[in-house]
This record gives structure tokens, sequence and C-alpha cells, in this order.
């Protein structure tokens, strides 16, 4: 015995709205008993199962564990530029130079979606007889929102390009980094925070969007190569949970995180580094709110691996 898959339901604070931008991105009609204000409302895809959007009293927090991929009839760039344009927004670039990958973007709730080649541009590219295109293709099968889908794993001749790339220190070398360093290599870690007074005492430039570096570990190995996908400067009481959770360190809340940061921050090794044996850091604190995905993994096994 099996189920059949009846409905995709998300959860939104407004249905009836949230519907009418499905129906645009799809094609598709709202049902036609939908009024503004219902708190359950559908959009009838031609099909598959019908989208079911439920009006709910809790905001959305974190990035969703289950997202929709799109495939536009016409060109990836053109739907992006088109959904833009109907109000969504910007999220991540997965899209790669050879023309695979993909574009995140969210809705007006901020439910992330991925936005695909189009069938013509992947038949193009397979037909091009290319085995990068090839491994692309089947790539894309895996859009992912954070990226990890499509992580590099770069042979012996690469290590040269990624070492002419700044060197990425997460924490002080110990188990701390050690942690983080993990955290990343196994996709759980996707954000940072750092304090602008540590950039401004090592008279560093803030990340930018499209930076990568290149992590080391507690013995200064690389390890992998990573790219900023998104920056904010805030105050430390603006920190979200959403940040909070795509740092990968397990934190549930924003004041357990926060907790956790303080004793790293205030920590004597910190004021060292920063010449102040007094610091501290309050809800005014500027932070450097970091999102970033990783690109490449540099670990000797792995490299190895691709060679066999």
């Amino acid at each position: 015995m099996t189920s059949v898959l009846e409905n995709v339901a998300i959860d939104c604070a407004d249905a009836y709205g949230l519907a009418r931008f499905w129906s645009a991105v799809t094609g598709s009609p709202v049902h036609p008993d939908a009024r503004p204000g219902d708190h359950e409302t559908q959009v009838m895809l031609s099909d598959g199962p019908v989208l079911y959007f439920n009006q709910v009293p809790e905001p959305k927090t974190v990035k969703n564990r289950l997202h929709l991929c799109l495939r536009p009839t016409t060109s990836r760039e053109a739907e992006v530029e088109r959904l833009l344009g109907l109000g969504a927004t910007f999220v991540a670039d997965r899209r790669q130079p050879d023309g695979a990958g993909w574009a995140v973007l969210a809705d007006p709730e901020g439910n992330e979606f991925c936005v695909l080649r189009s069938a013509a541009e992947r038949a193009a590219m397979s037909g091009a007889g290319s085995g990068t295109a090839m491994g692309s293709v089947e790539e894309e099968e895996g859009a992912s929102v954070t990226g990890e889908a499509s992580v590099a794993r770069p042979g012996h001749e690469a290590l040269a390009e990624f070492g002419s790339l700044p060197t990425a220190e997460f924490a002080f070398p110990g188990p701390l980094r050690d942690r983080l360093v993990a955290a990343i290599l196994d996709g759980a870690k996707t954000s940072t925070t750092g304090l602008v007074v540590d950039y401004e005492h090592e008279g560093e430039a803030l990340p930018a969007v499209g930076d990568r570096s290149v992590v080391v570990d507690s013995d200064e190995r690389p390890v992998a190569v990573i790219e900023v996908t998104g920056v904010r400067v805030a105050p430390l009481a603006d920190v979200d949970l959403a940040h909070v959770v795509d740092e990968g360190e397990g934190h549930t809340s924003v004041a357990e995180w926060r907790e956790g940061h303080e004793r790293f921050w205030h920590s004597e090794e910190m004021r060292a580094a920063l010449g102040d044996p007094g610091f501290t850091v309050d809800d005014t604190t500027s932070a450097v709110l970091e999102r970033f995905r990783l690109v490449a993994d540099l670990r000797p096994d792995r490299l190895r691996a691709d060679r066999l």
C-alpha cells in the first residue's frame, strides 16, 4: 500500500496574498472560492499536488528544510527577473560560469525556492558533450538553498589557485576551532559572526559578497575554500534566530548563542588580541553577520579519493 501526495502545505501570515504570488509564478489559478482574508487558500496546479496555503500566527524564523525548485519555460535569467518583478527577493547565487547551477530566491514571506535552468538550457549543455557540463547537470538535481550540493573536490593542480586566497581563521587554534571547521566541512555551518572592532583593530576590510578564502584548521593546514554569500552589519541586539541556527553550533535560542559568544569575546585570548584587557560587548556592539557557502574541500583524504 502507498500514499498519494495530495498537497504541499505552506504556513504563512497571509494565505490569500501568498497564493496570489504563487499563482503568478506558476500560471495556475487560485481556487475559485478563495477570497482576501481567507485563512486557507489553494493554488490549483495543472499537474501534481495542490499548493495549500495555511495562515498561522507565528512568523517564519529559520531557513526552510523543504523548498520548491522551479524549472522555467523560458531562460533561467529571464525567469529570475520576472519573479523579482512579482515581489520575490534574491537570496543567493548558485549559478556557475559554465551555465549550470541555480538561483535562490524567496517569496514575499521569506520562503526560499530555487530557479533552475530551463529544459532547453539543460539540453543545450548536455549536447555540448562536456564532462564538466554533465557533472553540473547532475549537481543541479540536488539544488540546495545553501549550496552544499555543489561542493567541489579539486585535484592537486587546483591547490595553487586556492593558495593565492586569503586565510579564514575561525576562533583561536584549539577545540573550538576544530568544532567550527568540522561544522563547515559537513555543511552545518553557513554563517558566522565577527565584531567590527576586531576588523578595525587588524586593519582589515569587512567581507564582501563573492569574497573567497581558505579555511585553516588548528594546525594552520588548509582544509576548505568558502565564499561569502551575504554580509550585514548590525548591533548584537539584532541578531536573529535564523542566523544563530545557521552558525551550526547547536544553539536553539538567541540567548544561548549570545551567552556562548560572550564567553569567547570576553576571554583572555580575545582581549589580548584586541589589546584591551577590559573589553566587553553589549547590545549596541556592532557585529558583522556573514553568510557563506562551502566551495571546495581541501582535506588530503578527499584529494586522494578524487585521483582514484
